[in-house]
């Protein structure tokens, strides 16, 4: 059986991008992207929601970010791959979890 793990957004920036290199010398670029949806609700009154999405860049795509001088609210065309991680909060020792759209190479 084939899987697909694929995601496909077009949205605003929410702020500008953050590039950084890491201590491995790797360049990334992280973003929040905002897409939004309209709906009607039950008295028929239209409504719209915005959902925020973590976006992460690495190599040429952070590099292309820096050329273009991509900047708070710029429409963009994402796709990349729907990833998962956590990590330990050192100020309270507690789990913390974020989802992200990785942008691949």
């Amino acid at each position: 059986m084939a899987y697909l793990n694929k995601v496909m957004l077009i949205g605003n920036l929410g702020k500008d991008p953050e590039i950084c290199m890491t201590a491995t010398g790797r360049k990334k670029v992280s973003f929040s992207l905002a897409t939004s949806r309209r709906y009607r609700d039950a008295s028929g009154e239209q409504k719209e929601i915005t959902d925020w999405h973590n976006v992460v860049g690495w190599g040429k795509t952070a590099d292309i970010f820096e050329q273009l001088n991509v900047r708070k609210g710029m429409s963009l065309f994402v796709e990349g791959t729907l990833t998962y991680r956590s990590w330990d909060d050192q100020a309270t020792g507690q789990k913390k979890y974020i989802t992200e759209i990785k942008k691949q190479e």
